[in-house]
């Protein structure tokens, strides 16, 4: 059951507060006015519809960054990581061979923390700041080089997608399947 709390104002206005739990009545000034209504089934529905689309929307992001992280590592393991370092020496970080091995192992640890929901408020900000870094540093400057309106390629997007989800994923929360609800 929800209480959606008017509060009226000294000039007499109305206005919609935030909705209340039956705990909270005893914080509620006497002067408020209460409504009370319970959710219907179709809402219910709505929102559990709403909490499978963030589950899979977590689960194929944590997929997505726990596979590039293993092609990196891969590719690695095969032919060293010169090239992956070269570029993270080109964007400008000191010991390009360290940070390449952080990025390899922050997609992949935090990829699975992802897909697995744990604790998503803390792992959603690594993986956003690589693809950050990865838009500021690899997509816009080698797309400028290919001229100015290259920028608004797929990669661009691709990119700002990503980090987008993983900012819903912050405010609405894992969906359900998580290990954690933070």
């Amino acid at each position: 059951m929800l209480i959606i709390d008017f509060a009226f104002s000294d000039r007499g206005n109305c206005c919609l507060q935030a909705p209340y739990t039956l705990n909270c009545i005893n914080e509620i000034k006497l002067h408020n006015v209460f409504i009370f209504f319970s959710i219907s089934k179709s809402d219910k529905m709505k929102e559990k519809r709403i909490d499978y689309g963030f589950f899979v929307l977590r689960a194929l992001l944590g997929l997505m960054f726990f596979f590039a992280g293993l092609g990196k590592f891969l590719t690695v393991q095969r032919i060293g990581n010169a090239d992956l370092a070269t570029m993270i020496g080109n964007i400008g970080f000191p010991w390009p061979g360290i940070f390449a091995w952080i990025l390899i192992f922050s997609e992949m640890v935090f990829g699975l923390l992802l897909l697995i929901g744990w604790k998503t408020k803390y792992t959603v900000w690594p993986l956003a700041f690589i693809l950050l870094v990865a838009v500021l540093g690899v997509v816009i400057p080698g797309s400028l080089a290919g001229g100015a309106l290259r920028v608004l390629g797929s990669t661009f997007f691709f990119h700002l997608i990503g980090i987008t989800a993983l900012i819903l994923i912050f405010i609405r929360g894992p969906g359900d399947y998580a290990l954690s609800r933070d």
